[in-house]
């Protein structure tokens, strides 16, 4: 026996099933399983923009910061977000990394770090240091080290 269709539902906006949330979750978990703790309000407001305008959006500070930082160093790495509990902090890591800053760079360093912090409010930028260069020795030129 067979039946025809008489009728089909749409629901393109989410009238009827709102489907954001699960949206977000499902990036957020991405994002962690890729080593980045970013909030989930931030995932959520930019949830309908395509994927690549979404990673432009929510993860441009961290590579600026990075890439900036690194012009002064001679050596960087970057290594994956701690846990808000590991590193003391309440909010979500978006970037780890060392920099290997020669004597002679470490005032630029600090400058472009005060300036980076001054440009992005919305983000805790902290500066340690200076450490021992063990986090350089003996590594290759493997991603995320230059």
């Amino acid at each position: 026996m067979s039946r025809s269709v008489r009728a089909a539902l749409f629901d393109v906006d989410g009238t009827l099933v709102d489907t954001n949330y699960l949206h977000a979750v499902t990036w957020w978990e991405a994002f962690v399983q890729a080593g980045y703790q970013l909030p989930m309000a931030d995932i959520h407001r930019a949830i309908g923009m395509g994927s690549d305008q979404m990673l432009d959006e929510l993860l441009p500070t961290a590579r600026t910061v990075y890439a900036e930082l690194g012009r002064f160093a001679v050596s960087s790495r970057l290594y994956p977000p701690q846990a808000p509990d590991l590193a003391g902090q309440q909010t979500p890591m978006v970037l780890n990394a060392a920099y290997l800053v020669a004597d002679e760079r470490a005032g630029e360093f600090t400058a472009a770090m005060a300036d980076l912090t001054a440009r992005h409010r919305f983000v805790q930028l902290t500066l340690t240091g200076p450490w021992p260069a063990y986090s350089f020795v003996g590594e290759g030129d493997g991603p995320g080290s230059r």
